[in-house]
């Protein structure tokens, strides 16, 4: 390695783990209702009650996400949001060391490849916030990278060990996200595509696999009393109710990929020549990335977090592309300006812009107000209160569409959002005062001006109460409780 590797190899874990420490927001609610409410917080959570029997998924996806945050317990952090805070700052140091040994993998031949393999990996705009979450199709990405890089080793020098490890890597990713399995048959057609010189490729894939695949099945069947309960019920569920998502066309995903391949600034770039021998080396990823998104096809509700586990892929087969534009960084200096800009604001956007901001900071302001037990959301202002990050779990989220009706007293407050706020027109009840506001990043504002009507939740919200507010400290001298200290 050389010494700029090292500087490449610090800056990325220093960029990972600051993006995971400053930007705490969790991207879908799923991720809330069936995974952070399972491990946190660590004082009640078992592995019995990792995924209940009236849960599709399986424990494993919950499994390591349990133990960190049981570790961090065991540690003296008894803070809900400090176990979920040390949970992605773990899985986020982690996921960047299995990206950086995926790449040392895949590369190992190549020095110059792999330097910028690991400048990909360290900085592409995509990959610190996404890979930081310790959400399944981020769990399973960095496992699907390996499987890549293992099978590209395999490819260039026929060991029965990097083909086993890379069918070893698929597993963990089919255990984190079912659906990246699918991945498992192109380890396998790459092998028989070798089989005239390497005869115990495809067998030996097989069988890995197989054992693999019984193995997670058993496991399972210890949670759920049934073989592969999990994958039995998600399949089911998913061809019954998909359409209940909506239902996306068949080309949904295109228009994404493009953008996550930066295509505009290698438009030119996706030939032949300009891949070399590169191009049959990087044809696990390529096959891979196309059997996933061609998977993924078939099912009628396609969301965008769905191509999460190919991010990493991309990036293998970018790399070659990436080191032709330096190579010729005399001729596209322009070009590859454009490219570090427009990286960089990706970058900045999606790994300093926290998502659900506004109900996390309400959260957190609850959390330093003891005496308020009764929050009454107007209509559908707020849906998800993450009461699970706070340390007394106090909070009813109750509803109500009559303001005029309502009476507030100091243990009871309403929360309103702007959407709603403006429809009163300067006639809002006047016996409430204002306690709080919270914002939404710039993103999420957005995203609610260019379409109010689908994205109110994406919107500023505002508390009312029916008592002046008061300091936390004040608020617990007067109730006898203990001040409690901001959390996030």
């Amino acid at each position: 390695m050389k010494k700029i590797d090292f500087w490449i190899l610090g800056a990325g874990a220093f960029l990972y783990l600051s993006i995971a420490y400053f930007n705490f927001g969790f991207i879908a609610s799923d991720e809330y209702w069936h995974s952070i409410l399972r491990y946190i917080p660590a004082q009640t959570s078992s592995l019995g009650a990792l995924v209940p029997l009236d849960d599709m998924r399986s424990a494993f996806q919950n499994l390591p996400m349990h133990g960190i945050a049981q570790t961090l317990h065991f540690l003296g952090i008894n803070h809900p949001f400090r176990q979920y805070e040390g949970v992605i700052l773990v899985t986020s140091l982690f996921h960047y060391f299995l990206l950086i040994l995926g790449v040392a993998v895949a590369w190992s031949h190549d020095s110059k490849n792999r330097t910028i393999g690991w400048i990909c990996v360290s900085c592409y705009g995509f990959a610190p916030f996404i890979l930081t979450r310790p959400m399944f199709e981020s769990l399973a990405a960095p496992w699907l990278f390996l499987s890549a890089a293992f099978l590209m080793q395999f490819e260039r020098n026929l060991k029965n060990l990097a083909l086993i490890l890379s069918a070893i890597c698929v597993c963990f990713a089919f255990a984190f996200r079912p659906q990246a399995g699918i991945c498992g048959a192109v380890i396998l057609l790459i092998a028989l595509l070798h089989s005239k010189k390497k005869a115990s490729g495809p067998p030996l894939a097989i069988l890995v696999g197989g054992v693999g695949f019984f193995f997670l099945g058993w496991l399972d069947s210890l949670w759920r009393g049934e073989f592969h309960g999990s994958l039995i019920a998600m399949s089911k569920y998913n061809f019954e109710n998909g359409t209940h998502y909506g239902q996306q066309p068949w080309y949904f995903y295109f228009p994404i990929l493009i953008g996550l391949f930066l295509t505009p600034f290698f438009w030119d770039s996706f030939k032949l020549s300009n891949y070399g021998n590169h191009f049959r080396w990087t044809r696990a990823p390529r096959w891979m990335l196309a059997a996933f998104v061609l998977f993924h096809m078939i099912f009628p509700h396609k969301f965008e977090r769905f191509l999460i586990p190919v991010i990493p892929l991309i990036l293998l087969i970018l790399t070659p592309l990436v080191s032709k534009l330096w190579e010729n960084y005399s001729q596209h200096r322009l070009r590859f300006a454009a490219l570090a800009a427009t990286n960089i604001l990706i970058l900045l956007v999606t790994g300093f812009q926290i998502p659900h901001q506004n109900i996390l900071k309400l959260t957190n302001y609850l959390d330093r107000q003891p005496l308020l037990k009764d929050i009454i959301s107007y209509k559908d202002s707020v849906d998800l209160l993450p009461d699970v990050f706070m340390q007394d779990r106090r909070i009813n989220l109750l509803h109500t569409s009559d303001l005029q009706a309502l009476e507030l007293n100091c243990s009871s407050a309403v929360v309103i959002n702007e959407f709603y706020l403006k429809q009163f027109e300067g006639k809002f009840p006047s016996q409430f005062q204002l306690l709080a506001e919270f914002p939404v990043n710039w993103i999420d504002d957005l995203s609610f001006k260019l379409n109010q009507k689908h994205n109110r939740r994406r919107n500023k919200l505002f508390l009312f109460g029916g008592c002046a507010s008061k300091e936390p400290r004040q608020m617990a001298q007067e109730s006898g409780q203990p001040p409690l200290q901001s959390t996030f």
